[in-house]
């Protein structure tokens, strides 16, 4: 989410028309896929660990009840690097995006088509961003609670076990919101839909 603002950011900033080379999308895949290792690889390698959740679901996470202050520091470093820095460039960018926006909306010689398009692909990175945080926000906080604060529950297990499915359904959310405020996704599925209801017809005539 935080590459992409910050994409946007600079696509609108030096007003940049050409699609990215190849090249420059595989490098920012590896860099992303890299620096998600390199965050969570360390329970690994005896750094914390991975553990299975609580209320005995098939899911795992790392020891955040831990007191520890090595494991407290992983927690800290998680935290920080996966989830205050990529806001803060998020918010960084949205601003500057924002800004942007109402300079070219107040001058006359903007190409209104294109900055439509980027509205409405501004509009569903935000609406992406804000599900993560509501989804992950709260388990996060109950986390950190946890890790730092209070050791005994917080939340009635019913809450506690509805935050983290939550929080584990975010995956989810994206591919949902990006095809329903994407009109070209949307365009494709309906062509796909419609050839597939002309091969079911030729297979099975009525």
């Amino acid at each position: 989410m935080a590459v992409i603002s910050y994409e946007w950011h600079q696509k609108l900033r030096l007003l940049t028309r050409t699609p990215r080379a190849k090249w420059h999308i595989l490098v920012r895949l590896t860099a992303i896929w890299t620096a998600s290792f390199l965050i969570t690889s360390p329970p690994l390698f005896g750094w914390d660990r991975y553990q299975m959740e609580v209320y005995s679901l098939p899911a795992c996470s790392i020891n955040w009840e831990s007191t520890v202050w090595t494991d407290r520091l992983y927690v800290a470093v998680v935290f920080s690097l996966g989830l205050v820095l990529p806001l803060s460039v998020i918010l960084h960018s949205y601003i500057r995006i924002f800004q942007i926006i109402r300079q070219l909306t107040l001058r006359s010689n903007g190409d209104e088509r294109m900055l439509q398009q980027h509205i409405k692909l501004i509009r569903m990175i935000f609406v992406m961003v804000l599900t993560f945080c509501i989804t992950w926000l709260p388990y996060g906080a109950e986390a950190l609670i946890i890790t730092f604060g209070q050791k005994e529950a917080l939340l009635s297990p019913d809450i506690a076990v509805t935050l983290m499915l939550l929080a584990k359904a975010c995956v989810c959310c994206n591919p949902v919101v990006y095809a329903y405020m994407n009109s070209e996704v949307r365009k494709a599925l309906g062509n796909w839909k419609a050839d597939i209801a002309v091969r079911v017809r030729r297979l099975c005539p009525l």
